[in-house]
C-alpha cells in the first residue's frame, strides 16, 4: 500500500468493455472519515447516557475517558517499540530469503512506475542501540487543551438540545372570538417563519411541528394533505383561509387613518402601528426600505402628545428616522421620566400642604376714656 499510494486515486479502463472505467482509491482515505465521524458520535452518546443514569456530570465522565485513553496510547506506543527493537534483531538469510523474493517479485507488478529503492543497514548490536522516549498524548494534547476541547464539545451538545427542545409553536385554532390560550394567525404565522428558516430541520420535521399547533377547526382544512406534502402547501391553505385578504394598498391607506387613542400611551401606539406595518409590508403595501420612514411619519402625525415630539425632536428626525428599537426606547424612557417626576410631585405636595386648624379670634377695643 504504501507504493501505490502515490499512484492513487487511478483511474483503469476496462478491455472487455470500452464504456467502463474503474476509479481505485485507498480505502483509508473513503472509509475512514465516515466510520471515524460514526463512530464519535455514538461513543459520545453512549457517554451521555452513562452520566444521565450515574448522575455524574458528562464533562467529568469525558475527562475520565480522555485519561484511559491516553494511557491505552501509551501502553500501544511501548508495545510497538519492542515489537520494532524485535525485528530488528538480525535473522538468518534462510528465514529472510524467500520473504525478499516475494516482495521483489511482487512489486514490478503492482507498481511498474515506481523506482523503489531498499536501504540495507547493518544490524546493531544491543549495546549500541538507543530507545526512543514514548510519545505521551498528554506530551501532544496538554491538559489546559483538553479541558478546552471537553468543553467545547459539551457546550455545543447543550446548545444543539436546547434549540430542538425549546422549538415549539404556540396554538392557533382559528375559532371567533379567539381563546385566551391561543394566539391570532398573524402572531403564529410569524413564529412559522422563523421555523421555514432553520435549515437544519428536515420538511418532515418542519410539517410535523407544525400540525402539533393547530387545532379544530384550523386543522380539518389540512387533514387530506399527504405526509409527503410540502411544507409550502399546507401554509398556502392556512393563508388562504385565515389569513389577511386585503390588498397592500388598502393596509397602507388604513395605515394612514391610524391615530393614537384616548388614554394609550405613546410606546403602546407607536407598537400598534409597527404590527400593521409588519402586516402592510407582507401584502406589498410598502417596501422594507421605508418602514422606519413610514413608522415615524405616521407616529408624529397622529400621536397628540405635541411636548413629547418637541422634546424628542422627532420632526427633526424624519430625514434620517431611527429603527423600531430605538423609537421605542426613546418613548419608554420619556415615559418612564415623567411618570416619576409626576410621582415626586405628588409626594411632595402632600407632605408640604398645610394643616387646617380653627382658633378663637377676638377683637378688644378700647375707648378713649381709658386710654
Amino acid at each position: 500500500m504504501q507504493s501505490l499510494l502515490p499512484s492513487l486515486p487511478y483511474r483503469l479502463n476496462s478491455k472487455t468493455k470500452t464504456d467502463v472505467t474503474y476509479h481505485i482509491r485507498a480505502l483509508a482515505n473513503v472509509y475512514t472519515p465516515v466510520a471515524s465521524k460514526t463512530a464519535t458520535q455514538t461513543y459520545l452518546s453512549e457517554l451521555k447516557d452513562i452520566a444521565k443514569q450515574t448522575g455524574k456530570d458528562f464533562a467529568a465522565v469525558l475527562r475520565e475517558e480522555l485519561s484511559l485513553i491516553s494511557e491505552t496510547v501509551d501502553l500501544d506506543h511501548s508495545e510497538s517499540q519492542d515489537e520494532d527493537a524485535e525485528q530488528n534483531l538480525p535473522d538468518t538469510p534462510e528465514q529472510n530469503a524467500p520473504e525478499n523474493a516475494a516482495h521483489v517479485s511482487l512489486l514490478p507488478i503492482m507498481a511498474p512506475q515506481q523506482h523503489v529503492q531498499h536501504h540495507w543497514s547493518s544490524p546493531s548490536t544491543p549495546s549500541k542501540e538507543k530507545t526512543q522516549p514514548a510519545l505521551k498524548l498528554s506530551d501532544v494534547n496538554p491538559s489546559d487543551i483538553q479541558k478546552v476541547i471537553v468543553e467545547h464539545i459539551v457546550r455545543n451538545e447543550d446548545s444543539a438540545l436546547q434549540v430542538h427542545t425549546s422549538l415549539r409553536l404556540r396554538p392557533f385554532s382559528g375559532r371567533v372570538p379567539r381563546p385566551n390560550s391561543e394566539v391570532d394567525y398573524e402572531t403564529w404565522r410569524s413564529n412559522v417563519e422563523l421555523l421555514l428558516k432553520d435549515m437544519t430541520q428536515s420538511d418532515l420535521y418542519k410539517s410535523r411541528k407544525l400540525l402539533e399547533s393547530l387545532l379544530s377547526p384550523a386543522i380539518d382544512i389540512v387533514k387530506h394533505l399527504t405526509p409527503d406534502s410540502p411544507f409550502s402547501a399546507y401554509l398556502e391553505i392556512l393563508d388562504s383561509a385565515f389569513g389577511t385578504v386585503e390588498d397592500g394598498d388598502d393596509l397602507f391607506a388604513k395605515y394612514l387613518n391610524t391615530m393614537q387613542d384616548n388614554g394609550e400611551k405613546p410606546s403602546a401606539y407607536l407598537q400598534r402601528l409597527q404590527v400593521m406595518l409588519s402586516t402592510t409590508l407582507r401584502r406589498g403595501g410598502v417596501i422594507a426600505s421605508d418602514l422606519d420612514r413610514h413608522l415615524l411619519r405616521q407616529f408624529v402625525r397622529g400621536c397628540w402628545d405635541n411636548i413629547l415630539i418637541a422634546e424628542l425632536q422627532l420632526e427633526q428626525k424624519k430625514q434620517n428616522p431611527p429603527t423600531f428599537a430605538e423609537l421605542l426606547l426613546l418613548l419608554r424612557t420619556a415615559e418612564d421620566k415623567r411618570s416619576s417626576k409626576a410621582s415626586r410631585m405628588k409626594q411632595h405636595f402632600n407632605v408640604s400642604k398645610p394643616r387646617v386648624s380653627s382658633h378663637y379670634q377676638g377683637v378688644y377695643m378700647q375707648s378713649e376714656e381709658d386710654c
